[in-house]
């Protein structure tokens, strides 16, 4: 039994403990094409909600979502915690975010009064990326979580997000940043003008991970 094969059935091994996989063999050549490649032709997509982060806390309650984030900071006002439609409808999510006058300067405390239950093996994993220089792709928001664990590094990591634009006189948010991005439209289009994309146009594989249908179109 070669290296390379017994490598990629531990890597099966490992993956059939917590999913179930539909083709072994197909997903055995595609594993043995990544480490046969090398890390200098890889590079890994990840969604951020449910997918760097856990589903549930430790304590069985649901897991705050990015926008939840901020909406659950006791600096805003009860109207916008209890927006019915905070997820559904992110053009008026934004809205009100934008209405309640929120600083540049507190959104790092903001991200900190909420409790976020990270995916276990997730500060190994990029802390392994970051050392062997492997691209690490984040879509959907995350970067202050990430920041305020220590899990963002610029070097190798690059953010696909919503992003809050704040008035430069004022610091404060009114505005975000087009395009919009949701569940359904995260394309690696939006970074082929990037200096990103310059970091990977050349690397072959990809490990794409996500918990949801759309973000197969990644």
């Amino acid at each position: 039994m070669s290296l390379t094969y017994e490598k990629t059935q531990k890597l099966i091994d490992i993956i059939q403990q917590h999913a179930r996989i539909h083709d072994v063999e197909t997903t055995r050549k595609k594993l043995l094409k990544i480490v046969e490649d090398g890390l200098s032709n890889l590079h890994i997509i990840c969604d951020f909600d449910c997918t760097m982060t856990r589903y549930f806390r430790s304590n069985g309650e649901r897991n705050p979502g990015s926008h939840n984030i901020l909406s659950s900071s006791s600096r805003l006002t009860p109207e916008e915690e209890k927006a019915p439609y905070m997820i559904e409808w992110w053009n008026k999510a934004h809205e009100l975010l934008i209405g309640q006058n929120i600083n540049k300067n507190v959104v790092k405390d903001m991200v900190a009064e909420t409790e976020v239950a990270m995916r276990p093996g997730l500060d190994e994993l990029i802390e392994k990326c970051k050392n062997q220089n492997v691209p690490f792709l984040v879509f959907s928001a995350g970067l202050g979580v990430l920041a305020a664990k220590n899990l963002f590094h610029p070097n190798n990591m690059h953010i696909v997000s919503n992003q809050m634009g704040f008035n430069e006189e004022t610091g404060i948010c009114d505005h975000f940043k087009e395009p919009l991005i949701h569940v359904f439209n995260k394309s690696e289009v939006m970074i082929k003008n990037s200096p990103y994309h310059e970091i990977i146009e050349n690397r072959s594989n990809v490990i794409l991970m996500g918990d949801s249908i759309g973000d197969l179109q990644i």
